[in-house]
């Protein structure tokens, strides 16, 4: 997808809508459900657009991105993980 004058002025949101339709397959299908599951287990989420057109939720602090991909689906989330002496550390998890 190109950045246009027209794309810059488009909503995070407008931009997942439209990469959503533009995927047509699989892909868009899972990030469809992905940002549904998202947007209800924290109604006060913050789509962004990042990184080369990546969808992105945040809410104090990054939840998840929503990167397309040609095999299974997958998506990049940050984990928090109890290690034994450290406070907290984050993974990165694909599925």
């Amino acid at each position: 997808m190109k950045k246009s004058r027209m794309q810059k002025r488009k909503s995070p949101s407008q931009l997942i809508d439209e990469r959503i339709k533009e995927l047509g397959d699989w892909r868009g299908t899972m990030l469809s459900r992905l940002r549904v599951l998202i947007k209800q287990a924290d109604p006060q989420v913050v789509e962004e657009w990042k990184w080369r057109g990546v969808p992105v939720w945040s809410h104090e602090g990054m939840i998840c991105t929503g990167e397309r991909y040609k095999i299974p689906p997958a998506s990049s989330m940050p984990v928090l993980r109890e290690t034994p002496g450290v406070p907290s550390t984050f993974t990165r998890v694909t599925r």
